[in-house]
């Protein structure tokens, strides 16, 4: 049923009738619950419809992200820096809510996500250069950058080797030769055993 509700989403989706469209919706996202809470086995293809919807809400948490550029004044710096910081972390529990799904496509769709906002912080705060302030300022300001940097460019390459690790043990993508494709996933075959424990998340990139 889930994947049906989906197909006719889709339908309404196709001609604007939003209505319709958010009516079926609500119900692939209930009969997943019902299913869940009863404990069905789901088909691969309804948890992969689950899981896309919510990579598209994660991508979307990025694309806030990435829109918070950086600036000065200082204080004005020092808030950007803790909301992206705080995306970060809530990028995080998103993926793992992501992870818990079942889903191949959910999986490695949650780790490339989490590979590009940690990476595309880490470059972000490690590449800014204060604007009208001395040599000696600048030097000393991204010094200190670089140690909020540096742990967030190791959580990158962490959930890049987590992602590997989890594709070897769940044979995840099996037919490719590379860790992280393009979200949605699209007109790829998934092969998929899902592990009895999930992968535990932190910013750190540490299960």
């Amino acid at each position: 049923m889930i994947h049906h509700f989906f197909t006719l989403e889709g339908i309404h989706k196709k001609y604007n009738n939003s209505t319709k469209a958010n009516f079926y919706g609500k119900l692939k996202r209930q009969a997943y619950r019902n299913a869940k809470q009863s404990n069905q086995d789901i088909p691969l293809e309804a948890l992969d419809v689950i899981a896309d919807e919510k990579l598209q809400e994660l991508l979307g948490t990025l694309n806030s992200m990435k829109k918070m550029e950086l600036r000065f004044p200082e204080n004005a710096f020092n808030t950007i820096l803790k909301r992206k910081l705080g995306l970060l972390d809530q990028m995080t529990k998103q993926a793992v809510d992501i992870q818990k799904i079942g889903s191949g496509r959910g999986i490695i769709g949650a780790y490339k996500v989490l590979v590009e906002a940690y990476g595309h912080a880490a470059e972000e705060i490690q590449k800014f250069t204060p604007p009208g302030k001395s040599k000696e300022y600048v030097a000393s300001f991204q010094k200190s950058m670089l140690q909020v940097a540096s742990p967030l460019k190791q959580s990158a390459a962490n959930y890049k080797q987590e992602g590997w690790k989890t594709i070897e043990e769940n044979k995840i993508l099996s037919d490719f030769n590379y860790l992280l494709t393009p979200v949605p996933l699209d007109g790829m075959t998934v092969k998929y055993a899902y592990p009895a424990k999930g992968v535990s998340m932190d910013r750190s990139g540490k299960q």
